[in-house]
């Protein structure tokens, strides 16, 4: 009878820690792929970006997006780079807003069910400030874009074809919606008075 208990407990030992093993490993596993798949935004900036910002604010512009539109898989991931310069005579806080706008086909048709939410939030990954900038200086920010494998919550896939994003630069704590109306009906409230499109295609 001793040996039979002591068996089955030897048993419920052995399960026990397979099922332990299974739960940390598959923990381990889902950490892994959340770093894979949503990595940092401190990415140093390459010499050639940095230069090709530069020579936009040398133009005059405050705001540059130099390379805004990048291509990637579904799927796959990319980045884009905003350039900000301070010109309003005094050390100020910026702040940033990228969203989803509208989304063409490969033959350039409008998408119609894509959800413009679920993009923004699951396709997007930005530092929204505060960027705090002295007068004169600029500051380069790294906005990544993943093209997911759905453009609506309960699971459409993604098609091939163009993803317009809005991005929004704001140089006082209010931060009005990123959209073109909006930007229309307020430009004071908006870094030089308008905002920038970021356009990923996903091939």
């Amino acid at each position: 009878m001793m040996n039979r208990r002591a068996f089955e407990l030897s048993i419920g030992t052995v399960v026990s820690l397979v099922l332990i093993l299974i739960i940390f490993s598959a923990s381990l596993y889902f950490i892994r792929q959340f770093f894979i798949t949503i990595p940092a935004t401190s990415e140093a900036i390459d010499q050639d970006t940095e230069a090709h910002i530069r020579d936009l604010l040398r133009e005059g512009k405050t705001v540059a997006l130099p390379l805004n539109k990048r291509t990637t898989v579904r799927g796959g991931q990319t980045t884009a780079w905003l350039g900000i310069e301070n010109k309003l005579g005094q050390q100020n806080d910026f702040r940033l807003s990228v969203v989803f706008d509208t989304g063409f086909d490969v033959h350039e048709r409008p998408l119609t069910t894509v959800e413009a939410t679920h993009i923004t939030n699951n396709w997007l990954l930005y530092n929204d400030g505060p960027y705090t900038i002295p007068n004169n200086a600029f500051k380069a920010t790294l906005i990544r874009l993943k093209a997911g494998d759905t453009i609506t919550a309960d699971g459409a896939s993604t098609p091939r074809g163009y993803y317009v994003f809005n991005v929004c630069v704001y140089h006082t704590a209010l931060t009005p919606p990123c959209t073109q109306l909006q930007a229309d009906a307020t430009p004071d409230a908006f870094y030089t008075g308008k905002l920038y499109k970021l356009i990923l295609e996903v091939v």
